[in-house]
């Protein structure tokens, strides 16, 4: 009897015990149910929104296959998603539009942006970023693209609008040039001493606006694609000597010591545009004076290595902001400091020199700290002459 009633107890018990571990397994399971539908609803909302975004995605994972094609990308590229997805992007390559998709995925750069024309008149701006998780870099690449077509086609009219109203500007501009200039030698009589005093004044001012209509021709040509250059091999240092000559007079009378040290050793000559190069130097040369106090030190440096030559010019001038620089190399752009010393330049100079150190394929840069000067460089690939 005793053996039955014990028995019983632990069948009791036994039977608490799965009870509880029922109750357990149900509430997981409701937890698992509502953990998957969340998870669902996430998804679902992920989907919606890659499938509402104005901007096209393209998704290719770490095994390089097409995993995303939103779209947004179907309309930008002309290509239907379900003809893509699971491809390689190697396997992109047939469909013509999307050829310049698999150069930059095959690139493999940690961020990289792109202008891509899409015929017969579409511009898509598209940035590729290199998914990484922790240390593990190549995860995939994600590639973004944005609509600018509208964009590129105000620029143009703008373009356009500025090229006319440069060349319209030339010829009355030019006329008066040789007006003033006729009256100051004395072709139409005798001139008084005020009366040349203002004729003077207005002949500086007709040769600044004459300054500013080229350079607004040079930025038309550069956004058209018109600004082409006249390579030949030369001999850079000597480029640069002529130019720090030309300034020597300018630098006494503002005190300033202009320093340049020709290069002892052999030179190697660079493929340049002799024209546009001396624009580049003399626009450098010129801010450092102009934005340097009297008793300056102003120091020009050339270098070279197997690769490259490099111009350097140091200034102990007035700098600029911190929050400015990454803005000055754009057109019209001037910091602030700079407006309050000199209060008549066109922020063209800077915008004008990239193009042109771009144009022959180098680089150019700048260091600078507010109150303790600037440094600008700029390098230029040495090429073999055949």
């Amino acid at each position: 009897m005793r053996s039955q009633t014990k028995e019983l107890e632990e069948f009791k018990a036994r039977t608490r015990e799965l009870d509880k571990v029922a109750k357990m397994l149900v509430r997981r399971d409701l937890e698992l149910s509502e953990t998957r539908a969340r998870r669902e609803q996430e998804l679902e909302k992920i989907e919606l929104i890659f499938s509402n975004l104005s901007d096209g995605l393209i998704l290719i994972n770490g095994q390089g296959r097409l995993e995303l094609f939103n779209p947004a990308a179907e309309q930008m590229f002309g290509v239907r998603a379900r003809d893509i997805l699971g491809r390689t992007f190697q396997g992109l390559e047939t469909f013509p539009r999307l050829i310049e998709v698999v150069r930059i995925v095959g690139e493999k750069k940690e961020f990289s942006r792109y202008e891509l024309p899409i015929p017969p008149n579409k511009v898509l701006e598209v940035s590729a970023i290199l998914l990484r998780a922790g240390e593990v870099k190549d995860q995939g690449v994600i590639l973004v693209s944005h609509d600018i077509t509208k964009e590129k086609q105000v620029e143009q009219l703008k373009t356009e609008f500025v090229s006319l109203a440069a060349h319209q500007l030339r010829t009355p501009l030019s006329a008066m040039k040789w007006a003033l200039q006729a009256l100051l030698d004395g072709d139409a009589g005798l001139v008084t001493p005020l009366q040349r005093e203002l004729l003077e004044k207005n002949r500086i001012s007709n040769e600044r606006m004459i300054a500013l209509v080229n350079d607004l021709l040079d930025v038309t040509r550069i956004e058209e694609g018109r600004y082409l250059y006249h390579p030949a091999f030369s001999q850079f240092e000597e480029l640069v000597q002529g130019v720090v000559l030309s300034y020597r007079t300018e630098a006494k009378q503002r005190n300033i010591a202009l320093v340049f040290d020709l290069p002892k050793e052999k030179f190697p000559r660079v493929l340049i545009d002799k024209e546009k190069m001396l624009l580049v130097i003399h626009n450098l040369v010129d801010n450092a004076l102009r934005y340097s106090r009297p008793g300056a030190r102003v120091e020009v440096t050339l270098s070279h290595d197997e690769k490259e030559v490099a111009f350097s010019i140091k200034d102990s001038g007035i700098g600029i902001p911190e929050e400015q620089k990454a803005r000055l190399f754009e057109k019209f752009f001037r910091a602030s400091n700079a407006k309050q010393t000199y209060t008549e330049g066109t922020g063209l100079g800077l915008y004008l020199s990239k193009n042109i150190i771009e144009a022959h394929e180098g680089k150019i840069w700048a260091e600078s700290k507010v109150g303790q000067g600037s440094t600008f460089s700029f390098s230029l690939p040495i090429r073999q002459e055949s």
